[in-house]
This record gives C-alpha cells, structure tokens and sequence, in this order.
C-alpha cells in the first residue's frame, strides 16, 4: 500500500470569477478581493470540488490574513449559537458597518444552531437590516453560510452554483 500520488491542480478561473462577483456582493473592498484571488490562485487544490476552496478561503481568513473578513460562515452541525453569533457579529461589523448587538430572542448562547428556529431567527434579524442568511448545500452534517444584501439572492445563487454548490434562503 503506497500513498496515492495525488496531483495538485490549480483553481478553475471561472470558480475564481463567482468568488470575485461574491467578495464584492458579500462587502469587500476591491483591494480586500484582489488580495483573497491572488492567494487562491497561487494555491493548488488535490481535487477540483468546492470544499477546496473553503477549506483555503478559512485557511486565509484565520491564518494567512489573522482578522481579515469572513466570507462564508462555516459549522460543525452540532455547533452552538455562540459560535454563530461571534461570526455573525464579524461580518456584520467587518463587511457590512453594522455594530448593534445581536439579540438572543428566546435562545441562549448554549443553544445549538440545528433546533427549530434558531436559523430561521437570526435570518429574520438580518431580514430587519436588508440582509439576509443563504444556506449553501453542503452535502454533509455540516452548516455553510453567506451573508448578503436581500436583492442579491438570485445573484447569490447563481455565483454560489459557479462555485460547485446549490442555495436555499432559510
């Protein structure tokens, strides 16, 4: 049993497109977008499959560029709504210029994301904002998010398509 000799293959431009179209969606600056491409495509990927692309895009906000903008929201499937909250929080602030605190409603920090409700919640509270939480099929036990402006959702979904994944609004 020899290890698999995995060639590693460079992003598809047209992903890096729906990703350029997405940053400036999602509130980055030109420069922040330019910046986050030039990372990806000097990056190489082992399998052309979206979750590449993710799995740099968290490299890069949590590692190479430390407090850079988030992009998408990532979670484990049992993950809490203090978690949700503090990348809520992030990209509010960051991308968007919005301060105000998140309510809690009738959850506490210690509820988990996947109860009834809890998405739909939060969703509307972004909703009060004109903005609005998009769902990326993730095909796992996982939880993938993108925050945008409530006009861009077809935009949203056809960029999120380019990318290798399918969209639902909550």
């Amino acid at each position: 049993m020899g290890l698999k000799n995995t060639a590693m293959i460079k992003i598809r431009p047209t992903r890096l497109k729906a990703l350029e179209n997405l940053t400036q969606i999602c509130a980055w600056l030109q420069s922040e977008t330019e910046t986050f491409l030039n990372y990806l495509s000097n990056s190489e990927v082992e399998d052309d499959n979206p979750y590449e692309i993710l799995s740099l895009s968290e490299d890069y906000y949590y590692d190479v560029q430390k407090r850079h903008k988030l992009l998408f929201m990532y979670f484990d499937w049992k993950e809490e709504v203090e978690e949700f909250i503090w990348k809520l929080d992030k990209i509010l602030k960051q991308n968007f210029h919005i301060a105000d605190a998140i309510p809690l409603g009738d959850y506490t920090m210690k509820n988990q994301i996947l109860e009834d409700g809890v998405l739909e919640y939060f969703d509307a509270f972004l909703r009060k904002k004109e903005l609005q939480l998009t769902s990326i099929s993730s095909d796992g036990d996982d939880y993938l998010f993108v925050v945008h402006s409530v006009g861009n959702f077809q935009k949203v979904k056809e960029l999120v398509a380019g990318i290798g994944w399918d969209v639902s609004e909550i």
